[in-house]
């Protein structure tokens, strides 16, 4: 059960013990509805809210053009784009289980020449992207005007450590011919971009803005 579901299927409990069930007979209620029916019927009254949520919250739910040039790096003297994931109008939406863009929600990923404490130079690393759902620049010149959008777990980890979200979709070249890719990273009161240079080491707070 994902976590909005989760979510109703908690709330759903509460209403029968506020209802003035014994403990007894809520678990009966509960056990009566087969896993299945009850997700598939949690999913639509999930659907329902959201939906009105967003009808009546529109700041909630953005499209954005991923089609139109990202913004060039602030401080890369000579970068040009190399190359850019155009995917056409995408939508992103806040919901209670977190952010969700094109309808999957929005996570920071570690690659695997990144776990267990491993690093590995950013051109190693192209190769383990492949068809992976990184996402573009688009999306973070987009935090960067609306950072009340970033999901508040993803800007640091469980130790405290400030994460860099590298927007791996899109790709910058110098005149060095060099490869490059912009981050965002969280400074503790606004969300700060640079990039990065891909023979640059990469460790386990440097991770892959993606989607599920």
């Amino acid at each position: 059960m994902n976590a909005n579901l989760k979510f109703l299927a908690d709330k759903f409990e509460q209403y029968l013990r506020e209802s003035g069930l014994t403990d007894a007979d809520v678990g009966n209620c509960i056990a009566a509805c087969e896993p299945k029916n009850l997700d598939e019927s949690l999913k639509r009254v999930a659907e329902e809210i959201v939906a009105k949520c967003l009808r009546q919250n529109p700041a909630l739910r953005v499209v954005i053009d991923t089609d139109i040039d990202p913004q060039l790096p602030a401080c890369g003297s000579g970068l040009k784009i190399e190359k850019h994931a155009r995917v056409g109008k995408v939508v992103i939406e806040k919901r209670p289980g977190g952010l969700y863009i094109g309808g999957k929600k929005f996570v920071l990923r570690l690659l695997s020449r990144q776990v267990d404490g491993n690093v590995d130079y950013g051109y190693a690393m192209l190769d383990e992207l492949g068809d992976q759902p990184v996402l573009s620049a688009s999306f973070l010149d987009f935090f960067l005007d609306h950072p009340e959008f970033y999901p508040e777990e993803l800007k640091k980890d469980a130790d405290g450590h400030r994460l860099h979200a590298y927007f791996w979709g899109t790709e910058y070249k110098g005149e060095n011919e060099e490869l490059y890719i912009r981050y965002l990273c969280w400074d503790g009161t606004r969300l700060l971009c640079s990039h990065d240079w891909l023979g640059t080491c990469f460790n386990n707070i440097r991770l892959a803005a993606a989607t599920e």
